[in-house]
């Protein structure tokens, strides 16, 4: 169910990238290509369908990426992506050992957003809703092309986890946030997370896509997080 891919080899640090809802692993392609030389960088996506919820998706993670875990390994969620790699981090357990994990724009200011984005009718007000929050990421597609593309693969992801990120955090993590997320808004990471579990939050510049958007900004920020690590 999860294809992992190869984007870049490397003999030091390994990064998997699980991606945002609708993402694949090209999704980490631009930000592969401006990390350090030595960093080794693996990314996947998730094939389901309607009837699988996340627990199910999590696990197809979990045994994608059992593989790739040790204390040379950063697991780097984006939005979903997050959500995932903590459920990832839960199932797996002891056998994370050492695995750091960094979430990249969690969800964590959701509230009744996404639901009600999902239950406009058409795509057509799918698209504008989700132009109007930033949750479109940046697109050649026409109009018609993202609804035949793009949206059935995001409603299928979103629909995994429409209340974002909902689970405690149980386990050490580092943050990525978008200045203008309004997923994840800074104030969040302070309010819905346990400060002593958060080891380190950056904001960089840019909305939920940030990732994509400056990949030069985070991965420098990546690499200097866990250059001493």
């Amino acid at each position: 169910m999860v294809a992992l891919r190869t984007l870049r080899e490397g003999d030091g640090p390994t990064l998997v990238c699980l991606p945002h809802a609708g993402g694949s692993a090209g999704s980490f392609s631009r930000l592969a290509g401006r990390l350090p030389a030595g960093w080794r960088v693996l990314a996947g996506e998730a094939e389901h369908d309607g009837a699988a919820d996340l627990d199910r998706v999590a696990r197809a993670w979990a045994e994608a990426v059992r593989p790739y875990l040790s204390a040379r390994t950063v697991l780097l969620g984006h939005s979903l992506g997050a959500v995932l790699a903590l459920a990832v981090a839960d199932l797996v357990g002891g056998d994370l050992a050492g695995t750091r994990l960094l979430l990249a724009a969690p969800p964590l200011a959701v509230g009744d957003v996404v639901r009600e984005l999902l239950a406009r009718p058409g795509d057509a007000a799918l698209v504008t809703g989700l132009t109007e929050l930033g949750l479109l990421p940046r697109t050649s597609l026409t109009p018609e092309e993202v609804g035949r593309l793009l949206l059935p693969r995001f409603r299928r992801d979103i629909a995994l986890a429409p209340d974002g990120l909902t689970r405690p955090v149980t386990v050490p993590v580092r943050i990525l946030l978008g200045a203008g997320d309004r997923l994840c808004p800074p104030s969040a990471v302070t309010e819905r997370l346990p400060p002593a579990l958060v080891l380190d939050c950056r904001v960089l510049p840019g909305g939920h896509y940030f990732l994509t958007t400056e990949p030069a900004r985070s991965a420098a920020a990546i690499a200097e997080m866990y250059g001493s690590d």
